[in-house]
């Protein structure tokens, strides 16, 4: 079952931990210069994707947007989030002074 694992697919298949390297330059330079923003587009958000997201959400310098379709995309990337995050977490950084996750309508984007 192994072969299933994305850590076992990205290493077998050398797509590698490139975005480790990003990581440590964001983070290097974020100190320095202030927050970076990601953005995401039509993620679902999955749990199978959940080492790197929750590096890169977790990561006080990284601000992350999440676009979604419509309210029922919303919702799911909500619950998937709770899942890599915790709810804790999620309510930490989705509100507050120190917000670093929002949700965006993709109807918005470019407003």
């Amino acid at each position: 079952m192994i072969d299933f694992k994305k850590y076992f697919q990205r290493i077998y298949k050398e797509t590698g931990c490139n975005y480790k390297k990003w990581l440590d330059n964001i983070t290097k330079c974020g100190k320095a210069t202030g927050n970076t923003e990601i953005y995401f587009f039509g993620h679902s958000l999955d749990v199978s994707d959940k080492d790197i997201l929750k590096e890169l959400i977790m990561t006080d310098t990284i601000h992350c947007v999440f676009y979604y379709h419509n309210a029922d995309a919303r919702r799911q990337q909500i619950a998937n989030l709770v899942k890599v995050i915790g709810q804790d977490e999620l309510i930490k950084r989705s509100g507050g002074l120190n917000q670093t996750i929002r949700f965006v309508n993709i109807d918005s984007y470019g407003e």
